[in-house]
């Protein structure tokens, strides 16, 4: 399987860490990402406040978390969705399930990615530690290369393809001058670091929201980040 650590966040001196958690608004129906932060290993009793970057509605929403395991008695791959408590990060490993076939108990969970070598850029799906993002740096074994080889992570489709949902806002790159685009999960992961996949630039510019065929809608950023700590 595929290891290594999640960057889920770059903190900034005195910032609390955090990971990130969806929530789908009860307006408009949409999933959006919410940052649910936690200290010493453990998440801290929370009730984020967000305005949905759709509909702008205001709530506290129910954060969750989507993850894959493998039935062990069907053998087939199934998701499953585990709420945020103030519980220890490491709980979130495994989880009670209910399968379709029947089975019910507790299994080891994490998220099915696409890791991509590094080296030879081939691509494999691999259930990955549960809070690698799309983009994080894994470490997996390598058909191809045969051994363990550095790689990163990417998102799943239904069909099994790699994730290119268009990005839902962009910003203007500090060195090459040219608009990049950025996806509102990078910009809660990162702190709003923007990087030029151009030409490698990184900095805090201003971002827009990126202009969107009509009927497409992204699964985007809230405008407001988790708060509230109870």
């Amino acid at each position: 399987g595929a290891s290594g650590g999640s960057q889920t966040q770059v903190n900034r001196e005195g910032a609390l860490p955090f990971k990130l958690f969806d929530y789908e608004c009860p307006c408009c129906g949409s999933k959006r990402a919410v940052q649910y932060f936690y200290q010493n290993g453990v998440f801290m009793q929370q009730e984020p406040q967000v305005v949905c970057g759709n509909c702008n509605t205001s709530m506290v929403p129910e954060p969750f978390k989507t993850v894959d395991y493998k039935c062990p008695q069907c053998r087939k791959g199934r998701k499953v969705r585990v709420p945020a408590k103030p519980i220890p990060l490491e709980m979130y490993n495994s989880s009670v399930v209910s399968c379709g076939c029947g089975f019910r108990g507790q299994v080891p969970v994490g998220r099915l990615m696409a890791v991509v070598c590094s080296k030879c850029w081939n691509t494999k799906k691999e259930l990955c530690d549960v809070w690698t993002e799309d983009g994080d740096d894994v470490k997996a074994w390598c058909e191809p290369c045969g051994g363990h080889q550095h790689g990163f992570a990417r998102l799943v489709t239904k069909k099994g393809a790699v994730q290119t949902e268009a990005a839902d806002l962009e910003f203007n790159c500090g060195s090459c001058f040219r608009d990049r685009p950025v996806h509102g999960e990078e910009l809660l992961r990162n702190q709003a670091l923007c990087v030029c996949n151009l030409c490698g630039w990184r900095g805090y510019p201003e971002v827009r929201e990126r202009v969107q065929p009509t009927g497409e809608r992204g699964r985007g950023l809230s405008a407001a980040a988790a708060t509230g700590f109870t």
